[in-house]
């Protein structure tokens, strides 16, 4: 455990980062002001990007010989690293090579694995697990059976005494589970490694927008998009791994770039407002809760695949 004082620590730790947002803004830097769209509440504000997309200390750990802020620091530095690589991409209009593009990647998958949406299904997953796993022993044990467990993992019996109690407990589901925060983190890195080592596998594209095009991409707190290129009915979902998904990540509010396992474009594709409109609706929708915005009332198609307003869908929510 860290023995710095709680006044040295950063409390802003963001989920997606201040420096990426600022290409959702006006330009001004981190300081520069970007629209937000909170689907909880359904309205719309400004802010900075230093102001959203962060948790107190949500990536604060406690774990021998690291301090507090660990996690956090090591990623501003892959932050500090890949921000230039990701203007350059902009520019460029093409990946990077060697060891930028390692670099870039990984900062990439951490969008896959460190934001709330991802945490907190894993959490839910794993109290699933963990319930599930709690029922089917309680249901099948008996008192000799929990005291042999009990000793074999040097566990104190005195709080479980009262077999009969703890049975009932069990299987009532009268309880909560709470998942360790700093676990939670450690799974997110290695969430992350296997995301990094998945993309490397995949084809990059750009498409990008024109000076005079009416519509802009937006971002999110889950900015990175993993969909199939069709629809695919079934109980799964699409994984990094899998054949015909894609991976789609908006650089700024005027370049995607997205990524596939089969082949694609050699050149950029130029945007059109329709096709803007498709993504910004499918990435508000996978959104958890905050839609971030370049501009204030941005394009949509509604379920007829009718052009409206983030105003029009925020009506029709209402």
């Amino acid at each position: 455990s860290s023995d710095v004082c709680s006044s040295d620590l950063k409390y802003k730790h963001h989920f997606v980062t201040a420096s990426y947002l600022v290409g959702f803004t006006n330009g001004t830097g981190r300081t520069g002001s970007i629209f937000v769209y909170d689907k909880q509440e359904n309205r719309t504000y400004k802010n900075s990007t230093e102001n959203v997309g962060y948790i107190k200390r949500y990536y604060q750990v406690n774990a021998v010989g690291l301090t507090e802020d660990a996690v956090e620091n090591a990623f501003a530095e892959v932050e500090a690293a890949a921000m230039p690589i990701l203007r350059q991409m902009v520019t460029r209009l093409s990946m990077p090579d060697d060891e930028n593009l390692k670099t870039f990647l990984y900062f990439l998958a951490l969008f896959g694995s460190r934001v709330p949406a991802i945490r907190n299904n894993f959490v839910r997953s794993m109290q699933r697990l963990l319930r599930i796993t709690a029922h089917v022993y309680f249901a099948n044990a008996t008192p000799e059976v929990l005291h042999r467990d009990l000793k074999r993992a040097n566990i104190d019996e005195s709080d479980f005494s009262n077999f009969e109690k703890l049975k009932e407990f069990a299987l009532g589901y009268q309880y909560d589970i709470q998942i360790n925060q700093t676990y939670q983190v450690k799974m997110s890195i290695y969430m992350a490694n296997i995301i990094y080592s998945l993309l490397f596998e995949r084809n990059w594209y750009f498409i990008y927008c024109t000076p005079n095009m009416s519509n802009h991409f937006i971002t999110s707190d889950c900015p990175l998009l993993l969909t199939w290129k069709e629809y695919t009915p079934g109980p799964y979902g699409p994984g990094f791994g899998l054949p015909d998904t894609r991976v789609v990540f908006a650089l700024n509010k005027d370049v995607l770039l997205l990524g596939e396992l089969e082949k694609v474009p050699d050149t950029p594709i130029r945007a059109r407002n329709r096709a803007i409109r498709v993504f910004n609706s499918y990435h508000t929708a996978m959104s958890e809760r905050f839609v971030y915005s370049f501009q204030e009332d941005y394009g949509l198609l509604d379920t007829n695949g009718c052009p409206i307003s983030l105003t029009d869908y925020i009506e029709q929510r209402a």
